[in-house]
């Protein structure tokens, strides 16, 4: 039994999205936080978000220490992209350190809501 027809390439071709959960809401509803501050610190002139679940794991809104964090693994995405076998790579994956330790992420670079204008997103391995 093929399950091709259910979920297989092509099935939504032609229909249009009911919903989109746009960037924009993301960040509104707290899902990503709005690094762009410590990103353009780094070198980064794209908008620049990490998911709810990253900033977090390096230390959070009441934890005095997260910014520094935040740009050091900021510095670490920049590494990463820089070391990454293929150079237009458009993600990759990397070790930050929080608090408690070691944290598993990954960075992507490319289109968010509108096509033509480049983001970078970074998150937990665990998220997508």
């Amino acid at each position: 039994m093929t399950t091709e027809a259910t979920t297989g390439p092509g099935l939504f071709d032609g229909l249009a999205p009911c919903h989109a959960y746009t960037r924009a809401e993301a960040l509104y509803d707290g899902v990503l936080v709005d690094v762009c501050d410590p990103a353009r610190r780094c070198g980064f002139t794209a908008h620049s978000a990490f998911t709810a679940g990253l900033y977090e794991a390096l230390g959070g809104e009441d934890d005095p220490g997260t910014v520094a964090r935040v740009e050091e693994t900021l510095r670490r995405v920049i590494r990463a992209f820089l070391d990454a076998d293929d150079p237009r790579e458009d993600r990759v994956w990397f070790t930050a350190e929080g608090p408690r330790g070691k944290v598993d992420a990954w960075a992507a670079f490319g289109p968010a809501d509108d096509p033509d204008v480049p983001v970078l997103t970074v998150m937990l391995t665990s998220e997508d």
